[in-house]
């Protein structure tokens, strides 16, 4: 017949540590994608003047937040130089009154 033990803990025994658990490793949270990915805007002009140059001429590449691409008054300095010398303003157009082309102090 089987005898029986009296396992209950005495004043003598100390408790068995209470299992560590080790964090999950979380991954560090990604950059904005605002801050990482521009999006563009082509604007392509069809006027009557393809006669004179190949189309990339044609082609103005801008952000594509700004507000208005015909309109000088909404790029910056950089951009607005481009738009009076009838280039590609490059992306330099004023989002929230903010140029993502040109350095910010």
């Amino acid at each position: 017949m089987a005898t029986l033990q009296d396992v209950r803990p005495t004043a003598t025994t100390t408790p068995a540590p209470a299992p560590t658990v080790t964090p999950a490793l979380t991954p560090d949270p990604a950059p904005p994608v605002a801050a990482t990915r521009l999006f563009w805007r082509a604007v392509v002009r069809t006027d009557k003047r393809q006669e004179a140059g190949p189309s990339a001429d044609r082609i103005a590449w801008h952000a594509a937040g700004c507000a208005n691409s015909a309109d000088v008054q909404a790029h910056c300095a950089e951009g607005q130089r481009h738009l009076l010398a009838n280039e590609d303003p490059d992306g330099h157009c004023l989002t929230d009154g903010v140029c993502w082309r040109c350095p910010q102090d």
